[in-house]
């Protein structure tokens, strides 16, 4: 899935912090300390450089307005306001600065993705223009269907990953404060290696279901056989050299 190479988590964490672009990574999240530690009255802060805020956010417009608690133990509830705060006019990433900040963060995980799939119909893509020929039936435009699928599911997988890294970092907007407060059990280092695990899955089921379903035609057989049949063609296997008279 994600090559998670000491080069991406570099640039991960200067995406989280808006860098180099001054990207806003803000997002308003309950407060009930301060950054000292000491208790204040409950309240959404805006807070900026939170390791990945791409949260799901039809998650989010799902529990818009429920009640939380945002103490283990404390009976007081309080009405959800993480939605209305931060996706504006109800919307999903309406807000220009919200999308620029989801937008940096696919595309960095776009370029440190497994791409093997999109490589091969790209190289067959290639191969049959360059041929001008069907191939089981099969057209070009069926090919250029299938190379938009796998390019659309590595895009949504990108966001997948991100969203599952999100919620095993901050299940719900409570623990955000507990990041905060460094009392979160999962660390975002950790969170992105157990979501690059399932989504590595995903993404192997998805190839092996592509295959099957839409059979990719081998390349190098292909260019074997082309060979073969110019061999034929050219056939030197019975010359023989004619031996000058001294």
């Amino acid at each position: 899935m994600i090559n998670i190479t000491p080069t991406f988590q570099y640039e991960y964490d200067n995406t989280s912090r808006g860098l180099p672009q001054n990207t806003n990574t803000n997002l308003f999240v309950p407060r009930e300390y301060n950054d000292k530690g000491d208790p204040i009255a409950l309240a959404y802060k805006d807070v900026a450089r939170l390791p990945n805020p791409v949260f799901p956010a039809e998650l989010y417009e799902y529990r818009r307005d429920s009640k939380i608690k945002l103490t283990l133990g404390n009976d007081k509830e309080f009405k959800s306001r993480f939605t209305e705060l931060n996706l504006t006019a109800g919307g999903i990433y309406k807000n220009k600065a919200m999308k620029a900040k989801v937008s940096k963060f696919i595309d960095l995980c776009r370029q440190y993705m497994n791409n093997n799939l999109e490589h091969e119909i790209d190289d067959e893509i290639r191969l049959f223009e360059a041929t001008k020929d069907e191939y089981d039936g099969r057209t070009l435009e069926y090919h250029y269907d299938l190379r938009e699928t796998i390019r659309s599911f590595n895009d949504y997988l990108c966001i997948v990953f991100l969203n599952i890294a999100n919620i095993l970092t901050y299940p719900n907007e409570t623990f955000y404060e507990k990041y905060l407060q460094k009392s979160n059990k999962i660390n975002q280092d950790v969170a992105l290696k157990m979501a690059n695990k399932i989504c590595r899955r995903m993404q192997d089921e998805f190839t092996e279901v592509i295959r099957e379903t839409f059979p990719i035609r081998d390349i190098v057989s292909r260019i074997s056989k082309d060979q073969k049949e110019a061999n034929d063609v050219f056939d030197t296997s019975e010359v023989t050299l004619k031996k000058k008279n001294k």
